[in-house]
């Protein structure tokens, strides 16, 4: 259908999204290309500046809203210029421009002409002809800039074909800049937004003449493929030969024009000599990743280092004895080292699976840091932030379980540090600083590398810290595996707890979980237990099998709010989109016309549904894998339902969230098990398919039955759950712990030489000039260790096991010099 035209004033604002550029308006029709009887018409859109009385021309079509009528929705729009000297005098002479009278304008249009306004926003340079006061000139190229920038903008994206939401992202993201840097270099964009494609990119760089060889071109590739890999796989670097391959291929998907191999390594010289990525033996990074582990690395060594006042054995015994006594209980040697750590050293370690006294010993070590510090476990309102202990964990519903634990205040750790939501998880976090003396962070599993680089940052003098978590759990979402890499350092106080205590004598879930982790297949895997049991189905009957479930769980009181359904996958006839739309239908349908829902794609909201927030939103205090409850509906009051508000109580928060929120939101009947991290729950139902091949591994496996406290229902194929038992998966290729310990022998060697020029302080925090992947030694004073040609992956590997990490670099002289094969051994591979 061809676009229909619609040009009038702005009569009044019906309605303004404070969130994006979406607007109800009020339009006294000058011109129209379709036919209107009424004087006045309702407009919806994206709009940057529309100002009362002002005349535009909006490009759409009528459309017909079930419950408001005929109105006009416009996909672009433009203010009408001024059309004769005396309008644009008296408009550029108007209140929006103080400072402008009578005078100046009409010096601006005997100077520039009718095309003034154009003029102005394409070259400002040019009202210095005109001879204005510097005042003047700035306050007519900010009024211009806010009122026809922005629109120019929004017209000319949505000619290249980009959607309302992705229009929005990039005017957030580049402001009135936008244009100019898609003119001169597209391939930001995929690169800035995640929701942009390499190709959709690529396509803008066609029409805009960027030659397929074009040294942007090549490096945005490189880059985009370093950014997806570590995002989808965890990474936090990739092997140069996969980075070069994989960035062959994404160039030969979107042209014909043949790129060689010799021009993919120039560029990646290129970008890592400009500081784009940084390079370590066959390593790449993304920057900040790499700064990122060099810094928790030197964080690590200085919170190490700080003096911590300790009690003497004597004491340390005489309050523990005190402890047990009053707590009625007997701590074991275990549980006794851990707590003797946390109070006497400055950053400690506390591991274990489900039921081995991780609560126990946090209650101890909470009242025993109070009692050496001389403080009262008693919060009064209002003194949360400044209280001495402070607790935190990556999720709302982990926050909520250890404040019920410890009966102190706990907060996720984006609230703790003030974060806002961020998409890029590549970008460093910059949080405020955290005030207190002592810090425990519970399930750090489910903590990536950006967020702890955060945490360290924010940390006061002499804080301690103690991390508690699962290193057999799940790593987290984000790049990363912290917790894991912390431990196998070797440089940071750990205890491991083994015994179990939280075990009745006829509760079985634990022991699964502990031959889960252990690789072994029960007897009883299938054996239908008091507090587990197993039902064979094949994938097309699970959500028939799941829904009987669920019904016979609150028929024996299993609320919903304590009942999970943990799988895999969202696509498939057992995934998670499958099984929340049929379980909303089981526990919550549309039983009259009447009943209120609004809709989102094929998604569908209804008071009393379970649902999941997927992204941080620090603004409104509810963070990704927050699970609230639907407790209310506003619809529209006026032209239309985008000012509709969905009510969600978020565990005592209450938020209201307009239609353009509701994208960050699901059902959560049931969620990914990544999603379930941090939480326990009464009842899981946990089905498992061979659907789930590619994801079934025993990690997966083993957080999901840990989410189980009193019962769990397994469901679909015996050989699904076999297999992710004896997968044990691949674990994240990091280099942390390497940086940790490589760090903490440097400190070391520095202390044995006694060399003044070489020591470091140890409240220092490390510079950009120090870490930068400049040191990748792009220059041509290379130690001769490095000039051994790597001819194949094994002559790579070799070299690379061999040869000291401060005397290998893959550098700009060896890849040009053809000294070092910049496949980096890809021998007999062709990437284009």
């Amino acid at each position: 259908m061809a676009q229909q035209e619609l040009e009038g004033t702005v009569d009044g604002f019906l309605f303004e999204s404070p969130s994006s550029l979406f607007k109800i308006v009020s339009i006294k029709i000058k011109k129209a290309d379709f036919q209107w009887d009424a004087t006045t018409i309702v407009v919806t859109g994206n709009f940057a500046e529309l100002n009362y009385a002002e005349r535009y021309q909006f490009f759409g079509e009528l459309v017909e809203h079930p419950k408001y009528g005929k109105q006009f929705k416009a996909n672009t729009y433009q203010q009408v210029r001024p059309d004769s000297e005396a309008t644009l005098i008296n408009y550029l002479s108007g209140d929006q421009f103080p400072g402008i009278g009578k005078v100046a304008a009409k010096r601006i249009v005997r100077q520039l002409g009718l095309d003034a306004i154009d003029q102005i926003l394409t070259d400002p340079s040019s009202l210095d002809q005109v001879g204005l006061k510097a005042d003047q000139v700035q306050v007519l190229k900010e009024q211009l800039q806010a009122s026809h920038g922005t629109e120019q903008v929004l017209l000319a994206l949505g000619n290249l074909g980009f959607g309302p939401q992705l229009v929005e992202k990039i005017i957030e993201k580049y402001q009135t800049d936008a244009l100019k840097m898609i003119q001169t270099n597209p391939y930001r964009l995929a690169l800035d937004i995640r929701q942009i494609s390499f190709r959709q990119a690529d396509q803008i760089a066609v029409a805009e003449n960027i030659a397929a060889d074009a040294p942007i071109r090549l490096q945005a590739a490189l880059i985009q493929y370093l950014r997806h890999d570590l995002a989808v796989t965890g990474n936090t670097y990739a092997a140069a030969r996969e980075t070069l391959a994989g960035a062959a291929n994404l160039l030969a998907q979107t042209r014909s024009e043949r790129i060689t191999d010799q021009q993919i390594a120039d560029q990646l010289v290129q970008i890592a000599g400009d500081g784009r990525i940084a390079v370590e033996e066959d390593r790449l990074y993304l920057t900040n990743t790499y700064l990122s582990e060099m810094q928790i690395a030197q964080s690590i060594q200085q919170l190490r280092q700080q003096k911590v006042k300790a009690w003497s054995t004597a004491t340390f015994k005489k309050e523990l004895h005190a402890l047990e006594r009053w707590h009625k209980v007997t701590y074991n040697e275990q549980q006794v080292a851990a707590i003797e750590a946390a109070l006497n050293q400055p950053l400690t370690i506390l591991t274990g699976g489900p039921g081995t006294g991780k609560t126990t010993i946090l209650n101890a070590v909470v009242a025993l840091f109070a009692k050496k510090n001389h403080f009262q476990l008693e919060i009064r309102k209002g003194e949360e932030e400044d209280f001495p202990i402070q607790l935190a964990a990556p999720t709302g519903r982990a926050a909520k379980r250890l404040a019920e634990m410890t009966d102190l205040p706990a907060k996720t750790i984006h609230r703790l540090l003030g974060l806002n939501r961020t998409d890029d998880q590549f970008e460093p976090l910059m949080g405020q600083d955290i005030h207190g003396q002592l810090l425990i962070v519970d399930e750090m599993s489910m903590v990536d590398q950006q967020l702890f680089q955060a945490l360290l940052q924010a940390l006061p003098s002499g804080m301690q810290v103690l991390l508690v978590g699962d290193q057999d759990q799940l790593p987290s979402v984000g790049p990363g595996r912290v917790f894991a890499d912390l431990i196998s350092s070797q440089q940071v106080p750990v205890t491991a707890l083994t015994e179990i205590y939280r075990q009745s004598t006829d509760s079985t879930i634990i022991d699964l979980a502990r031959d889960i982790k252990e690789g072994q297949v029960p007897d009883n895997l299938t054996a239908n237990l008091p507090d587990r049991s197993f039902i064979a189905c094949q994938p097309g009957q699970v959500a028939h099998i799941v829904d009987q479930v669920l019904l016979l769980s609150r028929e024996k009181q299993f609320s919903l709010a304590e009942t999970q359904i943990l799988t895999p996958m969202y696509r498939g006839v057992a995934g998670i989109d499958r099984l929340n739309a049929s379980i909303q239908e089981l526990v919550n349908p549309r039983k009259t016309a009447a009943t209120k829902q609004v809709t989102v794609g094929k998604v569908n909201y209804r008071i009393g549904d379970k649902v999941i927030q997927l992204v941080n939103d620090g603004q409104r205090g509810i963070y990704n894998g927050d699970i609230g409850k639907v407790i209310g509906i506003e619809k529209a009051s006026a032209a239309n339902d985008n000012q509709a508000q969905l009510i969600i109580d978020f565990s005592g928060l209450e938020v209201s969230l307009a239609r353009p929120d509701w994208l960050n939101l699901g059902l959560a009947y049931c969620v990914s098990i990544h999603k379930s991290q941090g939480s326990e729950y009464q009842l899981v139902i946990l089905p498992l398919t061979m659907d789930n091949r590619r994801m079934l591994q025993r990690k997966l496996l083993y957080t999901a039955v840990t989410r189980a406290k009193d019962k769990l229902v397994m469901i679909g194929q015996k050989e699904a759950f076999v297999q992710a038992i004896l997968e044990q998966g691949t674990e994240r290729k990091t280099t942390l712990a390497r940086h940790i310990s490589q760090q903490f022998k440097a400190e070391d060697k520095v202390v044995t030489a006694g060399h003044s020029e070489n020591q470091t302080t140890v409240d220092s925090k490390p510079t950009t000039a120090e870490i930068n992947p400049k040191l990748i030694q792009l220059t041509d004073d290379e130690p001769a260790s490095a000039t051994k040609q790597a001819t194949s992956a094994d002559a790579v590997d070799q070299q690379v096991e061999e040869t000291p990490i401060s005397e290998y670099r893959l550098t700009a002289k060896l890849i040009a010099g053809n000294t070092i094969d910049p496949m980096i051994g890809m021998a007999g591979t062709k990437l284009a």
